[in-house]
């Protein structure tokens, strides 16, 4: 609204039409303001009126409008946006589909001239859904911009290894920080913590190799117990299935032996195996046992192939042992002596397990 003559009145002072139309602006200025504030003297744009894309333009001409797409597509990007009558720098523009049915794409910055530089694409594709836009007399920009989220601008992770949870109050999402080093991931049923790992059982990497055409002692099973693992209380227990075979035309002894180290016991006394064209299939459990500061052994030579119940026989006490040193690394071998050497008397290991059980 505009002042055509400055006012000189004083309070008190009747105001007449004549006055009053010397001092406002007429039908100009009031059909303007009609048709932008309404008579609570809030912003009202008319209502929208619809535009159809063409060739990814469309023409404004005011405030609001409803897009449709080409031809009814299913899917249209509109690249540019041309002012039309009344349309000026400073200009808002509310955009909103005609029909949910057909998704309208605004595209960033492919327009020209009047392009939309809105830094991304928007999409339109609900009714409930409209874009503001602002005209700076060559560009459409956003009436109000929103950085979009990112994951990493809202996590609140921090580092390596963090993981996300729903937790009490916040189920969107808290931080759970990286736990330690063999550690596991435990719940409680309503909610998750670190918990630590702690193994009774400890494997071990064994060595296997065939006793072959000699006489001599030679290991068929050979693994290392690390420095400092073995406490006092752990047994170590070997399980070895391996095939047997004399043809050598007459019966050979087998002698078998444990070595800790460079001390070595045998399991018991020599192994009589007569002549036989036939390979044959043992078993061989062996367990040796820390007490204090002295390995005890026991073993249990399975002479069949059939699964049988087996009874451990002690064969060798504290005293048959030297102390080993268990704060280095002790080498354990099962070891095989035979009374003949022939190429047709071996044994060949063919699946060993040896794993410790921690005390307790």
């Amino acid at each position: 609204m505009g002042w055509t003559v400055p006012s000189d009145r004083s309070t008190g002072d009747t105001i007449t039409s004549s006055i009053w139309n010397e001092n406002v602006g007429a039908s100009g200025n009031s059909a303007l303001l009609k048709t932008s504030v309404n008579n609570s003297g809030a912003l009202s744009f008319v209502d929208a009126t619809g535009l159809t894309i063409a060739s990814g333009v469309i023409t404004v001409t005011q405030n609001y409008h409803k897009i449709d797409t080409e031809s009814a597509a299913s899917s249209d990007d509109l690249d540019t946006i041309t002012a039309g009558t009344n349309v000026a720098a400073g200009h808002v523009l509310h955009l909103r589909v005609e029909s949910a049915a057909r998704t309208v794409v605004l595209k960033a910055g492919t327009g020209s001239p009047d392009n939309l530089d809105i830094g991304s694409d928007v999409t339109l594709d609900e009714a409930y859904k409209t874009y503001s836009l602002v005209y700076d007399g060559t560009n459409w920009r956003p009436f109000t911009f929103a950085e979009s989220p990112t994951f990493a601008s809202l996590s609140p992770l921090t580092t390596r290894g963090d993981l996300l949870y729903g937790s009490s109050g916040t189920p969107t999402g808290v931080r759970l920080a990286v736990g330690g080093a063999n550690t596991f991931l435990a719940s409680d049923g309503t909610d998750v913590s670190w918990g630590s790992v702690s193994s009774a059982v400890t494997s071990y990497a064994v060595t296997q190799a065939q006793v072959v055409n000699t006489t001599s002692s030679t290991a068929f099973v050979t693994f290392t117990v690390p420095a400092d693992t073995w406490a006092a209380g752990d047994v170590i227990r070997v399980f070895c299935s391996y095939l047997l075979k004399n043809n050598s035309g007459g019966a050979s002894d087998f002698t078998y032996y444990y070595g800790v180290n460079s001390d070595t016991q045998a399991f018991e006394g020599a192994r009589s195996v007569g002549n036989n064209a036939a390979i044959r299939t043992r078993q061989l459990l062996a367990e040796f046992h820390r007490v204090v500061n002295d390995v005890w052994s026991y073993d249990r030579n399975i002479s069949s192939s059939v699964p049988q119940a087996v009874s451990f026989e002690s064969n060798n006490t504290a005293a048959n042992w030297s102390t080993p040193a268990f704060d280095s690394d002790i080498t354990v071998t099962l070891k095989l002596v035979m009374s003949v050497a022939n190429a047709n008397t071996y044994l060949t290991p063919s699946a060993t397990c040896a794993y410790k059980i921690a005390a307790g």
